[in-house]
This record gives C-alpha cells, structure tokens and sequence, in this order.
C-alpha cells in the first residue's frame, strides 16, 4: 500500500502568534486564532518536513487529546482549500514525485494502485521543466505532479504504453504510478467520450480560462520595456496614399445595418474585373483605419473600428495584391495612421507559395487581394497573463467580422481563410515568426454579379 504524506508548499508561511497562528499564502491568510499547542506542532512538522498524516494526529492527541483531532482535519481541508498543501510519495527513503494543486476544485481520493489492472498515460497528459524541476500536468486534470528526482521520468517512457506494475521492474513504479492515479494522468473510460478533442485544442481552452490552473491571469503589466508602440514605425519610403472616404456621407446614405447584417456571405467568387485603388482605400479606411490616439498610463492607446483588447489593437494588416488598378503587385504593409501602403516586395517566391495556398479558397485563380493578418505579440502579452494569446485570436474574430460587414456594405467579394502557414509569411516579410507572426488570412475581391450561391456561406 503506498501511503502519501503532507508537505506544505514553499510558496505558503506559518507564522507563529501569541493566539494561535496565521498561514500566509501568495493570495490569502489562513487564521487558526484558537490553534491548540498540538496543531500548532503538527503545522509546523508539514512546513519543515514530509510527514505521514499518522503522525500529526499522533502529535495533536499526544498534545491536545482526541477532542482536539477536527481541528487537525479543518486545517488540513483549509489549506488544501488554499492549493497550499501537496502530497508526496517516498521510495527508498527519498521523495520520488508529489501531487500539487492547482485548482480549487481538486479533490484527493488517495486511490490505490491495483496490480492486476493494466494502465496507460492519458493522450492529454504531458511533462515539461518548470523552474529546475520536471512536471507533468493535463488539461483535464485541477493538479500536477512535480517529480522530485529522475526516477519518475525514467518510468514515463515505459508508462505510455499498456503496462501493468507486475511488469515493470523499478522500486519506484508503484509510487509513481500512484501519483499519476490520483493526479489523473492515466486513460480511462472518460477519455474515450472526449475523443473529438486534439490535444493542444483542450490544452490551449483549458489554460486562456479559469478554473484549471494557477497561472496568473488577466492584467499584469509584466514586461514594460517589450509593450511597444501604438503604431508600428514605417516599414518603406515607398509608400501609396489611399482614398479616405467621407464617412458623414456613409453615415447618411450607406446600407442600412440589417441589410448589410443579413446579406454578409463568405463570397469565394471574383469577377474578372480587378478591384481598384479607390476600393482598397474604402474598404482599410472603413474597417481599419486609426481613429484616434489616446495617451494612456500604460503607454499610447488607440481607437478603430474594430473591437481590440485593452485598445492596444497589437494586429497589422499586409496586403499582397495581386490584381488592382493602379496599385502594382507586391507585398505592401498598411500604416493605419496615415491611411498608406508601404511597398514591401514583390520578388519574393514565398509571396506566391502564399498566393497559391490561398487560391485553394477561391474559385477561380489567384485571390485579388490576400490580406494577411499579424500579430505584435508583446504588444498584448506584456500586460496580460496566461490569456494573451487567446486575447489575439478574439481580436481576428472582431477584425474579420468588421472587415466582412464593410465588404459587404462595399458591395465586394469577401471570405476569410481558416488558416495559413506563419512560417511562410515571416519567408515573406522578413518578419520574426515569436515577435510579429501571421495569425491570421482574409481575401477580398471584386465580387462577379451573377455569383452563384453555391459559392458562399
């Protein structure tokens, strides 16, 4: 029988007062204010060292009498409660793995391995290094396992496959393969009814939402020194002025928003007319154009006309035309300030490898227009935790809307992709694939007007 033992976290104090004593932790603090002499002792043993539970009631009825024991199971309760206490199995004399919360929805059942059952590590279970040490975690699971020494990593490999104990020849099998238990790292029953997830899909939602992790989460302000600029410096001096249009004029005599509303359509059909300059202009300056800069305590802020998480709006727009009147074709980034297209390139053989993955939308040829869609990551992760990246891929979501509702009003052909290939885009751009990556592709043509339905959605 393998029996786990209590350790108090390091990120947790116990601090002794002259009634009872406080636990502090990183987020809150635990009062014992009629803490009997017994659990005092007892709190301090799981702070020092790695005791069996027979041993802290060993030391409060030792020291306080069996009346005094609930005591020792509420403050046990409390500070698991409070993720501040782990559970650490022993071989040979030393630590081999422990079992830390990291929800407050975890619950320890203390399930006892069975040698005759046959186990196998989840598909969703997962060990990485953490600090100085070696983790694993899942993103179905509300706790990880910290391995204390190589032991536990050196089973993993044997652990992946169909195993039973009886078959592995290593003292420190049974410990570990209790840990993982009841840390619920291995497969069961449940796995099979969640088989439509791919594993970084339920990693990704598990971790950018509450609940099953302790990562820091929302605004943090870490990083000051990588936030970035509002607006993104010129990439070129060879620049295109656009056509502003007059809003006021839109205002008054544009679509009415039901119509545009319920005639939005993913519009995959281009006519063989190009679209011009004068529509480019209209439709960036619609969607995305720079209203305002606002000066903020956190740096430069700005306001478009889409939604942007903490108006830090971290998205570019580079347009690869392929057919406009008036704008030659090329790789051009839009500067949302002055309303122009920067001439990157257009010799680039990566530009037409992304042209071409792109054609596979549309119906008919190369795109007109492929818009593809950055992301200044720091811009964002600077100031928000775990959830930085989703915060992004929220922000395509209200720039492809944005850009389909203006599409339509324009009366254009307009579908986004449901992916692209990032590496390729920073062959393109020259553009560092973990500072400034594609996350996202939006094509816009001249729509033909005899499009048949079959090609929209």
């Amino acid at each position: 029988m393998i029996t786990f033992r209590y350790k108090l976290l390091p990120s947790a104090r116990i601090i002794s007062e002259t009634q009872g004593l406080r636990i502090v932790t990183p987020t809150s603090e635990i009062s014992f204010a009629a803490a009997t002499p017994g659990l005092i002792r007892a709190l301090s043993k799981i702070q020092d060292g790695i005791v069996e539970e027979c041993e802290l009631i060993e030391t409060v009825v030792r020291d306080d009498g069996e009346s005094a024991l609930p005591s020792l199971y509420l403050a046990i309760a409390e500070l698991d409660e409070e993720m501040q206490l782990q559970r650490v199995v022993v071989a040979a004399g030393s630590p081999v793995a422990s079992i830390v919360p990291i929800s407050k929805r975890f619950q320890f059942d203390d399930r006892q391995v069975n040698l005759e059952v046959t186990y196998g590590l989840s598909r969703f279970a997962y060990a990485r290094r953490s600090g100085d040490q070696w983790v694993m975690e899942s993103p179905r699971s509300y706790c990880r396992v910290v391995f204390h020494d190589g032991r536990g990593p050196a089973l993993l490999e044997r652990m992946a496959r169909p195993f039973r104990l009886t078959d592995i020849a290593d003292p420190a099998a049974e410990s570990t393969a209790a840990v993982l238990l009841n840390a619920g790292m291995f497969a069961d029953d449940e796995e099979e009814k969640h088989r439509a997830w791919e594993f970084h899909d339920l990693l990704f939602h598990a971790r950018v939402r509450s609940g099953r992790h302790n990562d820091p989460y929302g605004r943090l302000f870490r990083f000051p020194e990588l936030r970035g600029v509002a607006v993104k410096p010129p990439m070129s001096d060879a620049v295109i002025d656009l056509y502003r249009p007059d809003i006021a004029n839109l205002m008054e005599h544009d679509m009415p928003f039901a119509k545009v509303l319920e005639a939005r359509r993913s519009d995959r059909i281009h006519d063989e007319r190009a679209l011009t300059k004068r529509d480019v202009g209209e439709f960036l300056f619609r969607a995305a154009r720079i209203r305002e800069i606002v000066q903020a305590k956190e740096g430069e802020l700005t306001r478009r006309p889409y939604p942007g998480a903490g108006a830090a709006y971290e998205l570019e727009i580079y347009p690869i035309i392929h057919r406009c009147d008036d704008i030659p074709d090329g790789l051009y980034h839009y500067c949302p300030s002055t309303h122009r297209l920067e001439y990157l390139r257009s010799d680039s053989k990566a530009i037409g490898q992304l042209q071409h993955s792109a054609a596979q939308i549309v119906n008919g040829g190369l795109p007109q227009i492929l818009l593809v869609i950055t992301a200044r990551f720091s811009r964002l992760m600077w100031r928000y935790g775990s959830v930085g990246y989703a915060l992004v891929l929220k922000d395509i979501g209200g720039l492809f809307q944005t850009m389909y509702l203006v599409a339509t009003a324009m009366g254009l052909a307009a579908c986004a992709a449901g992916g692209g290939d990032a590496d390729l885009f920073a062959d393109a751009s020259g553009l560092d694939y973990l500072e400034e990556g594609a996350v996202g592709e939006f094509i816009i043509g001249r729509r033909r007007t005899e499009s048949a339905l079959s090609g929209r959605d």
